[in-house]
């Protein structure tokens, strides 16, 4: 399987420490996906990190959550999300 390619974003956030990084600093969260997500109480990083966990890191569950949480963001952005989250997991916890 190929690896998958990853953007600038996606690079630096995980590379770095999770700290106090808001959701638009992840990769897949634009500015109206922020603001969705915002509005729903979750403005941090860790807080949607949290969430993945809590829906024990299953795919499936996290894009329904997302769809009803912010739902301006698409197929790719919610792809885009889980492979960061993931690679953060991995190298971080």
């Amino acid at each position: 399987m190929a690896e998958r390619s990853t953007s600038k974003k996606h690079d630096e956030f995980v590379r770095e420490r999770m700290e106090n990084k808001f959701v638009d600093q992840l990769a897949g969260i634009g500015p109206k996906g922020k603001e969705q997500l915002e509005a729903a109480g979750f403005d941090h990083a860790k807080q949607i990190l949290g969430q993945f966990l809590v829906l024990a890191e299953d795919e499936f569950m996290f894009k329904d959550w997302l769809k009803e949480t912010a739902p301006c963001l698409q197929t790719k952005h919610h792809n885009d999300l889980i492979h960061c989250l993931r690679e953060w997991i991995k190298r971080n916890l």
